[in-house]
């Protein structure tokens, strides 16, 4: 065999560190869907915590709300025992 045929074949076979690919292999399934699994959770996680924080918020704006309407209210009252 020539040299240079060898190297031909030789160069077939040399790996490339810059070539991807997917198989789709059970592993290669289980491990992506362990993946996504985890992102998904992990979402969750986040949109959870992010619904809770605007639900403690829209409370407390009612509170603080409820506190003018109170403290308007009490103004008010004052201001007509002021006026008799």
């Amino acid at each position: 065999m020539k040299q240079e045929d060898y190297n031909e074949m030789v160069k077939q076979f040399e790996l490339k560190d810059n070539v991807q690919v997917e198989g789709i292999t059970a592993d290669y399934v289980w491990y992506n869907t362990q993946i996504l699994t985890q992102k998904m959770q992990s979402w969750q996680r986040d949109f959870e915590k992010l619904a809770k924080t605007m639900e403690v918020r829209h409370n407390e704006h009612l509170h603080m709300i409820g506190d003018l309407l109170q403290q308007n209210k009490s103004l008010k009252d004052k201001i007509k025992e002021l006026e008799k």
